[in-house]
């Protein structure tokens, strides 16, 4: 009688064991599965909406046919490889790719170069334009992924802040209403025009 308890027993303790392993084996698996879900949506994205000019990377927020680049687009790309970068997916030279797409889209309000963002760039007959307008929701997604960025590649921290004040600056100086005291829509909006923000 006393064997058969022992093996009981033992059948009993094999049971809790595999039930334990079961049991660690799927915390971690759940645990887990949300960081590999989002890098593999990541890596998809990156496939599948950037597109690399020179040395300059943009959000491609037309077609493949079609291609565009839209200064929303570009901020948000921005933003989502800082986050990247701080989890490991994304290295400071991809950011600094889109951030260059970005400085070379620089809009000019009054024959003075500004820190804002041309809100469209697009091919036409061949030849890829830029319309001449910024957009302010562009411009402040760009902002603060510079300051996202700040944090996550801290040794290019000053250059990024810096970038990101004088984007500041020129939000306020031309996107700004300062009778209604709100943001306008882009540069292109004054005093005169219906659409204040």
């Amino acid at each position: 009688m006393k064997e058969k308890n022992k093996r009981r027993w033992w059948m009993w303790v094999v049971v809790a064991l595999v039930f334990v392993v079961y049991a660690a084996t799927m915390l971690v698996v759940r645990l887990n599965n949300p960081i590999h879900l989002q890098k593999t949506v990541y890596q998809q994205w990156k496939q599948d909406y950037l597109v690399t000019r020179g040395q300059a990377t943009f959000v491609n927020a037309g077609t493949t046919k079609h291609p565009a680049g839209l200064s929303e687009a570009q901020g948000y790309g921005m933003m989502i490889t800082a986050v990247a970068g701080q989890r490991g997916w994304a290295s400071q030279k991809e950011f600094d790719r889109l951030l260059n797409y970005y400085l070379s889209e620089r809009d000019v309000v009054n024959n003075k170069q500004t820190a804002l963002m041309k809100w469209r760039q697009y091919q036409k007959d061949g030849q890829w334009v830029s319309d001449a307008n910024s957009a302010t929701d562009g411009d402040l997604y760009i902002a603060d992924s510079l300051a996202l960025a700040a944090k996550t590649w801290p040794k290019r921290a000053a250059y990024y802040h810096r970038l990101e004040k004088a984007l500041a600056n020129d939000i306020l100086a031309y996107e700004y209403n300062p009778t209604t005291k709100v943001l306008t829509t882009g540069d292109w909006v004054d005093a005169k025009c219906a659409i204040t923000s």
